[in-house]
């Protein structure tokens, strides 16, 4: 896992981001076999993996002291599909090719 850290507004909790974000960072490892990439800037955080043409996005933020997962994107060239989180499932299927999402 990348960890790619930019200039934050206010404090975070280094420990927090990486309990969730790092179990986010995990999923898409097992379920993918690549190393997602991971942004933080103040209360936003992403997770990127690539193959290809297709990026899964996953964005992350922070409220209350929680991060939560926000949304999903899979992008291919200037299409993209949005997945809400119950959907992260179906984003990754399609992002390993098992979906027709941007078809």
């Amino acid at each position: 896992m990348t960890f790619v850290s930019q200039p934050q507004a206010g404090p975070v909790d280094p420990v927090r981001v990486s309990q969730v974000i790092a179990s986010y960072a995990a999923y898409l490892h097992a379920s993918t076999h690549l190393a997602p990439e991971t942004t933080v800037a103040g209360d936003h955080a992403q997770l990127n993996i690539s193959v290809g043409d297709k990026t899964l996005v996953l964005t992350f933020h922070l409220r209350s002291r929680e991060w939560s997962l926000r949304s999903a994107e899979l992008r291919r060239g200037q299409e993209i599909a949005t997945f809400t989180r119950g959907e992260l499932a179906e984003a990754v299927a399609a992002f390993c090719g098992h979906e027709p999402a941007l078809d």
